[in-house]
């Protein structure tokens, strides 16, 4: 039986595997293949046996030694695979088992006209053979290699010749580096997107000399799920992209941004972020975020220790003024106003010098020119414009056990209510989401609104994105939730 070559890429039982080694081992007898399984849990050790070192292993534990045997499958032709498949614009063959691409031009022959591609855990195992696959469709623009396990590229050559229209490559669970992708991606001249989530990165560093990144096209990147901490590192590494337009780091480490030395060197062409399951958790890093992207226009904020505060949504409006929707809900003009005069309300209140309000809050001068300093009017004997404390409404909300409309006002009138003051621009969505935090739970929250006359109206989250205010929610209202779901 052939032994295969260091680097191959094998399925045996379900499981997906490289081969690390191809040998003899001590006090054995025979040829052994050394493994480093894609899911970890399939494997035994390193790489070592009694202390000696045979192979290693990216993920610590995720090798094991097998037999050469006829159970173990190679993987398929990419041409014989596509020739069976649907021979549209778009082809997906995840988990279809391609390793190879042979003969030559047989897959141009089959899909000469494809433009998205999904490649996702296959058996190929270098970015040698992805380049000779994609040198054969002319027109690819998508390409999803997600929870592969590739080699880097030893004939660079055929790599520059691949990608030349691709704008979209999904590199999701790859477990590449980021030096690794910026390597492969440095001949792909027209790139947009890159996306890197699921790679257990913790630190991003630049390209080499010898293989430069494309910096100049790349509008969108996804590090999302990774398990990066140090901003400062994501800044560097993201400043030689000087087109980017939209970065995703949902559900990493990140505690801290700290303010730029000088904000010439941010990330001036950011306008979209989303920095959800995050560990942020005080104000100033949201005033850091302002300075690194001045032009920040939408922002995802929900899971962060930061968001379960007391107002979370009117002071993150407030200290970024170039923002338009945050948590995927849009700011209205009515809403940021109300947001800036609430945050003025409470900055006034903090002991401390001028000079120390200003430093604590960037953006004070500034929103107290647009709305005028509290102080300023209250030393005037005269009412604060467009004072905070009468623009707030309070709700009584009453806690019904049944979900059925007939039970809800009766049960209702024998509670008592729980009182919310909000703004009349928050939206359904953000009373749903207060009403949670009030109550300290994890729960889905099903409302009505009590009328004077006739039946109580529901409030289904098809009107989430609605104003309290525009649903008829005024000062005193009645409103009835039920927690569907804890």
């Amino acid at each position: 039986m052939d032994l295969p070559p260091v680097g191959t890429r094998i399925r045996l039982a379900g499981h997906s595997g490289t081969v690390r080694f191809v040998g003899n081992v001590d006090r054995t007898t025979g040829a052994w293949l050394g493994i480093e399984w894609d899911d970890p849990r399939r494997g035994k050790h390193g790489g070592c046996k009694e202390g000696k070192r045979y192979f290693s292993c990216r993920v610590p534990n995720a090798g094991s030694f097998i037999r050469p045997s006829a159970n173990i499958f190679y993987g398929a032709s990419g041409a014989g695979v596509f020739s069976w498949s649907n021979r549209g614009r778009s082809l997906s063959l995840d988990d279809q088992d391609v390793a190879r691409c042979d003969p030559p031009g047989k897959i141009r022959e089959t899909c000469p006209s494809i433009r998205g591609l999904d490649l996702s855990t296959s058996l190929i195992p270098s970015w040698d053979v992805v380049a000779l696959i994609a040198q054969e469709l002319p027109t690819l623009q998508k390409l999803c290699l997600n929870r592969n396990r590739l080699q880097p590229a030893t004939d660079f050559s055929v790599m520059k010749k691949a990608f030349l229209h691709l704008t979209e490559l999904q590199l999701n669970g790859t477990l590449l580096t980021w030096l690794e992708m910026q390597t492969a991606t440095a001949a792909m001249p027209n790139l947009r997107l890159i996306e890197m989530g699921y790679n257990s990165l913790t630190r991003l560093q630049t390209a080499t000399d010898k293989h430069p990144s494309r910096n100049d096209t790349i509008q969108v990147i996804n590090l999302d799920s990774n398990a990066c901490s140090d901003w400062m590192n994501i800044r560097e590494s993201l400043s030689h992209y000087t087109s980017l337009q939209r970065l995703m780091v949902t559900s990493n480490c990140i505690d801290t941004i700290p303010f730029p030395e000088d904000p010439q060197q941010g990330l001036r062409t950011v306008k979209h972020i989303s920095l959800s399951y995050n560990k942020i958790d005080a104000w100033s890093n949201i005033d850091a975020l302002s300075s690194w992207c001045p032009g920040l226009e939408t922002l995802t904020m929900t899971g962060n220790p930061l968001t379960s505060q007391v107002h979370s949504r009117p002071f993150t409006i407030a200290r970024i003024p170039s923002l338009l929707a945050l948590d995927g809900t849009t700011i209205s003009h009515k809403e940021r106003a109300d947001s800036e005069i609430l945050y003025l309300s409470y900055v006034i209140r903090e002991p401390g010098s001028e000079d120390q309000r200003r430093q604590a809050h960037p953006q004070w001068n500034n929103l107290c020119k647009k709305h005028g300093r509290p102080e300023d009017d209250a030393a005037k004997g005269n009412a604060p414009r467009d004072k905070l404390s009468q623009r707030l409404i309070a709700l009584n909300l009453y806690r019904s056990l049944s979900p059925n409309v007939g039970d809800v006002m009766q049960e209702a009138s024998a509670a008592e209510p729980l009182v919310l003051r909000v703004l009349p621009t928050m939206t359904l969505r953000s009373l749903r989401m207060k009403t949670c935090k009030t109550l300290k739970i994890k729960a889905i929250i099903q409302f009505w609104l009590k009328q004077t006359y006739g039946s109580p109206v529901e409030l289904g989250t098809d009107r989430d994105q609605q104003n309290l205010d525009w649903l008829g929610l005024d000062d005193g209202a009645t409103v009835v939730f039920h927690v569907m779901q804890q």
